[in-house]
């Protein structure tokens, strides 16, 4: 709560390009291949073996030929996933410093997507758009979070 009100969309805008996701645990400058080297080893800690836990749920691996949407897309780790395995990438976020780390990711890496500063509730793509539609820990952190899953399920095939 912000002075005893719900933060708004441009509240939670201004924190998270203040804080870009994970920046502060990562002893690297944001946006250096050493920083996605070492936030990659952060992001699958948890898995038995690396990458396969987010293989397991997100199913990179059938990407291929895929149209993807990720939204709160931080610093491109999924999408660039997805990428790698020859999806067609679509990543939004609120903030310009989250789409700056997953344009640098993708450069990095010699990949391709579209990366677009979007709220996360009015998505300007026709119905039906996507075959794969993502958003891990964004939609709780958008004021209109029902707004955003019918956009969502609306965008998703």
């Amino acid at each position: 709560m912000i002075s005893g009100r719900p933060p708004s969309n441009d509240d939670v805008r201004r924190f998270w390009e203040a804080n870009p996701v994970a920046a502060e645990d990562v002893a690297a400058v944001p946006g250096s291949p050493d920083f996605y080297a070492k936030f990659d080893v952060l992001r699958e800690a948890e898995d038995c073996e690396p990458y396969a836990y987010s293989n397991r749920i997100h199913g990179f691996e059938k990407g291929r030929s895929k149209r993807v949407l990720d939204v709160g897309c931080g610093n491109g780790y999924v999408l660039s996933r997805y990428a790698r395995n020859g999806a067609e990438v679509h990543g939004v976020d609120i903030t310009s410093k989250a789409l700056e780390l997953t344009r640098r990711r993708f450069e990095l890496e010699g990949l391709h997507g579209l990366a677009q500063q979007i709220d996360g509730v009015t998505l300007p793509y026709p119905d039906g758009h996507f075959d794969i539609v993502c958003s891990m820990g964004v939609l709780h952190h958008i004021d209109d979070t029902l707004g955003a899953l019918r956009g969502l399920v609306r965008a998703l095939k």
